[in-house]
């Protein structure tokens, strides 16, 4: 299965449940097999079980995003656009969150050292110009923008082997 494991990882959810609809309807789109009604009655259950058992899979906020961050997989696996569309919407959300609270965090951060070294005696360091000029720094651009730069960069970037260990390319 997925990265050596002998389990199926969230990520591959999707990826199996629209496997098995494609083949089922591969095995049962032949004329022969559309002419028998057995046949065709066996297909219409088959795959009202897998929508019964399995549901929607790409609109499951868990399997979506799971699929989504995989870099083996990212958004290629979505046969419904609109769900992908919607789990990168989602994605870049939580991104511009984190980023507004690292911003917050910094901002506190940099207050606090401020004060600091105002109540302090005098100290010379080579160091206090440079943490100057990084407490005025603004990153350019608002959060929400730095957060669909950052998700594009990541759709961009090439798939990685489906065979590949994806923790390991998140070290990369």
């Amino acid at each position: 299965m997925a990265s050596g494991e002998n389990y199926a990882t969230a990520s591959l959810i999707i990826i199996i449940v629209n496997g098995l609809n494609d083949v089922c309807s591969k095995l049962f789109n032949s004329t022969d097999i559309l002419q028998d009604n057995i046949l065709k009655n066996t297909k219409q259950k088959l795959q009202q079980s897998l929508l019964n058992r399995l549901g929607d899979v790409e609109n499951n906020n868990i399997l979506a995003k799971a699929t989504f961050l995989d870099p083996r997989f990212k958004d290629v696996p979505f046969k419904n656009k609109i769900a992908a569309e919607n789990v990168k919407r989602q994605l870049t959300n939580l991104v511009t969150n984190l980023l507004h609270s690292t911003v917050d965090q910094l901002l506190i951060n940099n207050q606090a050292t401020g004060s600091e070294s105002d109540t302090q005696e005098l100290k010379f360091s080579f160091w206090d110009s440079f943490d100057k000029r990084v407490s005025n720094h603004k990153p350019k651009g608002t959060a929400s923008s730095r957060a669909l730069l950052e998700i594009n960069g990541y759709l961009e970037e090439g798939i990685i082997s489906r065979k590949s260990d994806p923790l390991l390319w998140s070290k990369v």
